[in-house]
C-alpha cells in the first residue's frame, strides 16, 4: 500500500433507498482504489452496517466514541430532493455528535506526510482541529 489517506467526518446513510453515502466514504472508498492506505475517523453507532461496508473495501475507521450518550446510536442521515432544474436540496432527519478538539485524544496516530480530508456533510468537525491536523 502507498501513503496513508484520512477522511474525517461523518459517514451518511442517505435515506431513499438507504445506501452508506457523504463525503468521507465517496472519497475514502476513491482513495483506496488509488492506492492509498485508507482510514476514516468518524462518529456513528457501533457495529452499524456501514462501517463492515467500509472495511470490506479494505478502509479502516476509526469510530470515535460519542461524549453524550443521546448520540450513542445515531447516524447522520438525509434525504436529497432534486427540483426540475436539478438543483439538490438536503434535509437532514437525525445528525451525529460533531467530532470537536476534545476527540483528538482518540484519533489514531496519524503519521508525518499522510493525506488528510475534512469531508463535512454537516459542518461537523470543529475547525479548531484544522491547524492541529
Amino acid at each position: 500500500m502507498g501513503k496513508n489517506f484520512y477522511a474525517i467526518g461523518h459517514i451518511v446513510n442517505d435515506l431513499g433507498p438507504p445506501h452508506l453515502g457523504g463525503g468521507v466514504p465517496y472519497t475514502g472508498v476513491a482513495a483506496q482504489r488509488l492506492g492509498f492506505k485508507t482510514h476514516i475517523i468518524t462518529k456513528c453507532p457501533p457495529n452499524h452496517p456501514y462501517i463492515k461496508e467500509l472495511e470490506s473495501y479494505g478502509i479502516i475507521v476509526h469510530r470515535l466514541p460519542v461524549r453524550n450518550p443521546q448520540f450513542e446510536n445515531k447516524i447522520t442521515s438525509g434525504t436529497n430532493i432534486y427540483d426540475d432544474q436539478g438543483n439538490r436540496q438536503q434535509i437532514k432527519s437525525e445528525i451525529q455528535e460533531d467530532i470537536t478538539v476534545e476527540d483528538l485524544k482518540n484519533f489514531p496516530n496519524i503519521s508525518s506526510g499522510s493525506v488528510i480530508l475534512v469531508a463535512v456533510d454537516v459542518g461537523e468537525v470543529d475547525t479548531k482541529l484544522f491547524p492541529i491536523l
